[in-house]
């Protein structure tokens, strides 16, 4: 069987356009970046670090739903997982991926903004707003009350 792009999750695709947007948005508003990224600056350890936070969030957290961080594509939900960092935020691992974006404050303040920005009002409107009308649907019962106690973001 082929490999696909279109079978790639979107929730990767909008993190992943959302970190390549504020670094080349760091890049254009701090040249000085790529000289010290290339000289393996302490800025290039600002940048790789919060990328290694994130894989090992991404991989805990799957762990705790019981998935595999290679699964292709994970079908419909077989249960609402509330506990743990879930009781937190309802998208931890979404949550993880801001301190990527974050991490380019380090360069460009206003690039880290934007791209944060960019990657929440996606994540947000497209990918989210998909994952909990799915949600909804397969638990009737439960997700009302879980989304109504427990922020989607940490704070909103």
């Amino acid at each position: 069987m082929a490999f696909k792009l279109t079978k790639l999750d979107l929730s990767s695709w909008t993190a992943w356009a959302s970190w390549a947007l504020t670094f080349w948005l760091a890049s254009h508003f701090e040249p000085a970046m790529a000289d010290d990224i290339g000289a393996l600056g302490r800025g290039l350890a600002v940048m790789v670090l919060p990328i290694g936070f994130f894989f090992g969030a991404v991989v805990a957290l799957q762990r705790y739903m019981r998935l595999s961080l290679t699964a292709a594509h994970y079908g419909a939900p077989g249960q609402l997982v509330t506990g743990g960092p879930f009781s937190v935020s309802r998208n931890p691992i979404y949550v993880a991926f801001l301190v990527p974006l974050v991490s380019f404050a380090y360069y460009s303040p206003l690039a880290a903004l934007i791209g944060t920005a960019f990657y929440l009002v996606v994540m947000t409107q497209v990918v989210i707003a998909r994952e909990e009308i799915d949600l909804g649907q397969a638990f009737p019962e439960t997700f009302p009350a879980y989304r109504a106690r427990t922020p989607r973001w940490l704070f909103l």
